[in-house]
């Protein structure tokens, strides 16, 4: 449906187009009972059906008002999975890929490329340890040194 109409700008003195724009289809939503969805209300009957006894037995041994809070607590995860859509997935999808990512992943990576340059240079003194390194540093440096002290 697009609806064209022309509106009366006073203070242009002329007329102004406006256009009703649709919504992204693919945000919406088929309802099953008043405003909720099949997966709404699903997680809420789940809520209900866990709330209702937990309060029941909670009140006995607790004082009502935390009875309501523990209660309140276990229906959260219902909730969540029902109602909260985190980077375009449900809840419990993105709970469970984020569990997978912390337990099969390292959590500090190494970044390691292959140095094309290798060939290019002297074995030698890429594979020489850190005292070796430090040795030719200062043999490079000496020579250095005396080629500067022979121009001056």
């Amino acid at each position: 449906m697009i609806l064209l109409a022309y509106k009366r700008d006073n203070n242009i003195g002329g007329y102004m187009i406006e256009r009703e724009v649709w919504q992204d289809i693919r945000k919406y939503k088929k309802t099953f009972i008043g405003a909720f969805t099949l997966r709404e209300t699903i997680c809420f009957v789940a809520a209900a059906i866990v709330c209702i006894p937990s309060f029941i037995f909670l009140s006995k041994i607790f004082i009502q008002s935390a009875a309501i809070f523990g209660a309140a607590l276990l229906a959260v995860p219902f909730v969540l999975c029902g109602w909260k859509e985190m980077y375009g997935m449900t809840f419990e999808r993105y709970i469970f890929r984020q569990i997978k990512k912390r337990l099969t992943r390292k959590t500090v990576r190494m970044y390691k490329s292959q140095n094309m340059f290798l060939n290019y240079f002297d074995k030698g003194h890429i594979e020489a340890t850190k005292k070796e390194q430090k040795e030719i540093r200062k043999q490079l440096k000496a020579e250095k040194d005396t080629k500067y002290k022979m121009i001056v």
